[in-house]
């Protein structure tokens, strides 16, 4: 169904006004997000971090093209889903969202994971 990077339009985070969107009628900021696929690879441990960061899980993530062909560097999301090695996962770089996911304000946090796929369509094999 998705391949490479995904845009995500829903009522917080919009490119326009939305006559559905109750924030947007009521003046609300508007943003737009770019979502990637990507595989876990692995996880990340870390015994000195951001206070932000206490009691969350990391993943190393491998961004994937269109062609389902690993793509660009691979990146440490935060991940409160539980997703493991091998699985495909949506990724997101939203500065802001992350520290609206993690709780924090001041978080430096910047990928996060914000879902896991049960099917990925139209990579070439």
């Amino acid at each position: 169904m998705f391949g490479g990077s995904l845009q995500m339009i829903c009522p917080s985070i919009v490119t326009r006004a939305s006559p559905r969107c109750e924030r947007c009628q009521q003046g609300g900021a508007a943003r737009v997000t770019t979502m990637q696929i990507a595989t876990v690879i692995g996880h990340a441990t870390s015994t000195i971090k951001h206070p932000s960061f206490s009691g969350l899980r990391f993943v190393i993530a491998q961004p994937l093209g269109a062609s389902g062909e690993p793509e660009a560097d691979p990146v440490v999301a935060v991940d409160r889903l539980g997703s493991g090695p091998g699985q495909t996962v949506i990724i997101n770089s939203d500065g802001k969202g992350a520290r609206e996911y993690i709780g924090n304000e001041k978080s430096p946090g910047r990928w996060f994971v914000i879902g896991i796929a049960d099917e990925v369509r139209g990579h070439k094999s």
